[in-house]
């Protein structure tokens, strides 16, 4: 590695990076169109070598050996000259010197030894290419290939977090290029590319679930320079100065290596680590969490596999038992945590339940405590209790942040105005939500944290009117259900036209430790005259003039004057954002709902999201959601990712398990069953939950 300077910055750069630098030097120089008659006499004088090329006056002269005679030789000594040729000369050489090995790195993958040069030479390809449709369709290559990569590390146990970083950050560069490209519509004949695009968007959510079915290394970051303690509970173990623990930090990859003795390889699974960094502490168990056990014709598992849960916040689990491989329906069970350090269905340590005809179970598990991991066993009431065993090893993590302080269930009130109207005040201790009767109102405001986002409105009513005039008619709000988990209310809209009815129907829901709401809009389009109309808008989110505002992750300047504009989003990415003075209004329409929008409208202090009316015909019903929140702008990013890829499930959650994710997980080598008397070498990665790889 060198260094360079760049306009007066020294950094550091690559051979294959320097290689591409020249490239791009050269491919910069002004192409200058020949003259005919150069042309002419290039071909006349390579037939001819004998003759020299410019004289003074720019006629041809003799020369020695075919060289220019004369004053034109001064342009051959020129710092110029001699540059071109010197960086064109590196070019060849280099060329000729790994065109054999970049050829053989073609099928290389992270971590073989010609993966650089399978990446430089992708990255020279780009360069010489000069046809912007032709770049875009190789960068859309390049990054299934990066794909494909990623497939090959999970196929092959290569997850290491720093190889996937690389892959994944490059992957995500080129595709979001190729998205640019796409939005913009600077491309002719993009269609195929864009169809690819989507494709590949699938492929990545598909190659994301692997990956976390994988374990921690394929998904999360690595938590550096995290303190970590590595306790031994039951006397497995003996560290240095035969002590029951041991301490230090992690290093910029999350790893921390120390040795000890195995004294009873039958305790060694009781190990736990805490960790603490960035605020967090955690205790977490040391190797994989058992969520499963078999003993003669039993057989259960909890579903989903446990996590590190938040403390005093609840978790949902599915307890499944067999016997004889049928269902054990009506089956009593007993959960009991002997570590005493959570409660289970509200009833302290233990908990006596009875499974459905499918022989499950749901529970819920309260981490009380992160001074150790709660280690619950199952017993079966079977002619007398039968003990199974450990089948649940949860961890806890205190975040410390004021989200921690929620009361872990939804408060909603409805009071009526002095005209008559509901008030409606929905509150989960994360986020309050608010609106107004008779204002025409979806949402009034929406508080978190001190930050207050709204109105959330519908472009097509003016507020004020709860009236049929204009052909309006507006009802609710509607407090239409409360518990302590949820609460719903709902407002309709009904517009009436000499043609058409259009009814919409807003809902609005809040949930315990989500700080969102959600709306869920169903639309029913009654008459004819659709087509007359381009679009319809469905929800205005209302900022300050001058925010900040971003569609699919792109800074978006709103217009200048009362015009407003209509802005796509990047396909699989249908979300905007709204900062202004250090807060965030935040709007997100999460994949897996039934409809997308299919594009924003930007005004000055507003968005709205706008539907084609194509769509809708006689009779037709859309159902489209939304996510709406305020928050502080380091939060936005978490709640966008999580919501755009788990379909509206909180922030926090991991996408295939379920589970609140918000403190570490750690991966330990060797693994358990490799374990043998005598000292060994122990090697743990910490890894943040909360913060993923493809983030």
């Amino acid at each position: 590695m060198d260094r360079k300077h760049d306009n007066g910055k020294e950094i550091d750069i690559t051979e294959p990076e320097e290689l591409v630098v020249i490239v791009k030097k050269i491919k910069s120089i002004p192409k200058i169109k020949p003259s005919r008659l150069l042309k002419l006499k290039v071909s006349f004088y390579s037939l001819f070598p004998g003759f020299a090329l410019f004289g003074d006056t720019g006629t041809f002269k003799s020369g020695k050996a075919g060289m220019p005679a004369g004053k034109s030789t001064d342009r051959y000594r020129s710092p110029a000259f001699r540059y071109s040729t010197a960086a064109a000369s590196v070019l060849i050489a280099v060329l000729l010197v790994f065109s054999g090995l970049t050829v053989a790195a073609r099928n290389s993958n992270p971590g073989d030894a010609l993966y650089s040069l399978k990446r430089a030479r992708e990255s020279l390809e780009l360069a010489f290419t000069f046809d912007r449709s032709m770049e875009m369709e190789k960068t859309l290559i390049f990054a299934e290939k990066r794909l494909a990569e990623l497939d090959f590390m999970l196929e092959n146990d290569r997850l290491d977090p720093d190889g996937i970083t690389a892959v994944i950050d490059d992957y995500k560069s080129k595709t979001a290029l190729v998205a640019h490209a796409i939005q913009t519509g600077e491309l002719d004949g993009a269609g195929n590319l864009k169809s690819r695009f989507n494709a590949l968007v699938t492929a990545e959510n598909n190659i994301e679930k692997r990956l976390v079915a994988a374990g921690p290394a394929g998904t999360m970051k690595p938590a550096g320079n995290a303190h970590v303690t590595v306790k031994d509970v039951e006397g497995g173990l003996s560290f240095k100065d035969g002590g029951d623990s041991i301490s230090g930090s992690t290093d910029s990859r999350g790893i921390y290596s120390f040795n000890a003795v195995v004294t009873n390889p039958g305790e060694i699974n009781d190990m736990e680590v805490v960790v603490e960094a960035e605020g967090r502490t955690a205790v977490v168990p040391a190797f994989s969490p058992v969520h499963s056990v078999k003993c003669g014709p039993f057989e259960a598992e909890v579903y989903p596999p446990p996590g590190t849960l938040e403390l005093n916040q609840s978790d949902s689990f599915s307890l499944t038992v067999l016997n004889e491989g049928r269902a054990a329906s009506g089956t009593t069970v007993r959960l009991c945590d002997s570590t005493g350090t959570s409660s289970i269905e509200g009833r302290g340590a233990a908990a006596s339940l009875i499974t459905d005809e499918n022989g499950t179970v749901s529970f819920e598990i309260t981490k009380t405590s992160v001074e150790q991991v709660s280690r619950i066993s199952l017993d079966i009431l079977d002619n007398g209790w039968n003990p199974l065993g450990e089948i649940l090893a949860v961890g806890g993590v205190n975040t410390g942040g004021a989200d921690s302080k929620a009361s872990g269930k939804v408060e909603a009130r409805a009071t009526k105005s002095p005209a008559g109207y509901e008030n409606i005040v929905l509150d989960n201790g994360l986020v309050r939500v608010s609106v107004n009767g008779g204002s025409g109102d979806i949402i009034t405001a929406i508080t978190r944290n001190g930050e207050t986002a709204g109105p959330v409105t519908d472009p097509g009513v003016q507020s004020g009117s709860a009236t049929a005039d204009n052909g309006r008619k507006l009802e609710g709000p509607v407090l239409t259900f409360t518990g302590p988990d949820s609460a719903v209310y709902e407002v309709s809209h009904e517009i009436n036209s000499e043609n058409r009815t259009l009814t919409k129907i807003y809902s609005v829901s809040l949930k315990k430790d989500q700080p969102y709401a959600t709306i869920d809009c169903t639309i029913q389009a009654d008459g004819t005259g659709w087509k007359s109309e381009p679009a319809l808008d469905l929800y205005r989110l209302e900022f300050r003039n001058g925010s900040r505002v971003s569609i699919s992750g792109k800074e978006t300047k709103q217009p200048g004057d009362e015009k407003a504009a209509v802005v796509s989003f990047n396909p699989g990415k249908p979300y905007a954002a709204a900062e202004s003075a250090g807060g965030l209004s935040f709007i997100a329409c999460p994949a897996g709902f039934a409809e997308y929008p299919d594009s924003w409208v930007l005004g000055r202090g507003y968005l709205d999201m706008r539907l084609e009316s194509s769509r809708f015909q006689n009779g037709s019903i859309v159902k489209v959601s939304a996510l709406v929140t305020a928050a502080d702008p380091k939060d936005a990013r978490k709640l966008e990712l999580e919501s755009m890829k788990t379909g509206g499930v909180a922030p926090g959650m991991d996408p295939v398990a379920g589970v609140s994710r918000t403190g570490f997980a750690v991966r330990t080598r060797p693994e358990c069953e490799e374990l043998r008397k005598g000292e060994q070498r122990f090697t743990i990665t910490v890894f943040k939950e909360y913060e993923k790889l493809f983030d």
